[in-house]
């Protein structure tokens, strides 16, 4: 550098002692032009922003863009974000928005089937009133099963318990003593029917509504559906608590996700009454589906008036046909044909 700066100070240096050559000054402006282009350069770079304290910071050109809908999210887009107003990606949705989607996915999802008899084999029909829960095994089977055996055992025998062959009770207060003993074995089933026993005033029991909502409660806790219908109900009708839509709903929602077509069939109702035609016919082709025959004659309807695709009726009609076979036996008819002739 002191060689470079020697050509513009003049022969006053003491250093340059041999005369420059025109080669040589060339040589050296040139050398010199670069360094002051580097050194102003240096000087810009200084007075811009680097990139870290830029305010517009790039979204990366792999993320996915999105549809502000219910709808699934399909891709984001390469989008530039503000640092001030929000470090994260747009969502797609709002949070509830989300949360409502989600949740009808769960809701209008078809629930398992009914799990099978322990005699038979066969799936336990749909309603509850077609079952007999045993008191002192906590076992669920078909009144087909339960019929046959009284019918075609020994007089020693006809009482007896067809699965574990435990004699059965004797008086009222015997069965309510087993009842609570499954009670406190965290038999959500037996919670329910002795919640029934106390609303009704049956099998020695007293009326006890605060009692049947606690036990009703208990059982809905362990995913009883029938006591999330049968709590449905006592908030619709305020027979035993004061009346609440909302719970009402909630309830409904709970058994009907757990397989119970009377709930669902009433969250159709439901959703008729307010006008959501395509939500109430979801309900009904689910409950439908289970074999249940209200719903089925509701999905006809429905058909007939042009709220039921074909394809859809032909999908519900066989799913029907199918579940009434599963559940149907001869044992199950004689059943049926004997509590219906001792109703009248």
């Amino acid at each position: 550098m002191t060689h470079i700066f020697s050509l513009f100070i003049g022969p006053k240096s003491p250093k340059i002692k041999k005369p420059i050559t025109r080669t040589v000054f060339i040589s050296a402006f040139i050398h010199f032009c670069f360094c002051l282009l580097s050194f102003k350069s240096q000087q810009t770079n200084r007075n811009v922003p680097t990139q870290n304290h830029h305010p517009i910071q790039l979204i990366p050109s792999f993320t996915r863009t999105h549809k502000i809908n219910k709808q699934r999210v399909s891709s984001i887009t390469m989008t530039m974000v503000t640092r001030s107003a929000s470090r994260s990606l747009l969502l797609p949705r709002t949070a509830p928005e989300r949360v409502a989607e989600l949740f009808d996915e769960k809701l209008f999802k078809q629930p398992l089937p009914n799990e099978d008899c322990p005699i038979c084999y066969l799936r336990l029909p749909i309603e509850g009133v077609q079952n007999t829960h045993q008191s002192c095994c906590g076992k669920m089977l078909c009144d087909g099963c339960v019929r046959a055996h009284s019918v075609a055992a020994a007089d020693t025998e006809r009482y007896k318990c067809v699965f574990c062959r435990t004699e059965a009770p004797s008086s009222d207060e015997e069965h309510i003593e087993r009842m609570k003993k499954r009670v406190e074995a965290n038999d959500a089933q037996a919670m329910f029917n002795l919640g029934t026993y106390y609303i009704l005033g049956m099998n020695g029991l007293r009326q006890d509504h605060w009692m049947t909502l606690e036990l009703y409660h208990e059982s809905a806790k362990l995913g009883n559906k029938n006591a999330h219908f049968a709590l449905s109900l006592c908030y619709q009708t305020g027979r035993t608590v004061e009346k609440d839509t909302r719970k009402e709903t909630y309830h409904l929602q709970l058994g009907a996700m757990g397989g119970d077509v009377c709930a669902r069939y009433n969250l159709g109702c439901n959703e008729d009454n307010a006008g959501n035609m395509d939500r109430a016919f979801k309900h009904w082709m689910i409950s439908a589906n289970d074999g249940y025959d209200v719903s089925m004659k509701a999905v006809q309807e429905g058909y007939e008036i042009g709220f039921v695709t074909k394809d859809d009726y032909a999908k519900t009609i066989r799913a029907y046909y199918n579940s009434i076979a599963e559940m149907k036996s001869d044992d199950r008819d004689r059943a049926a044909a004997a509590c219906l002739s001792k109703a009248e």
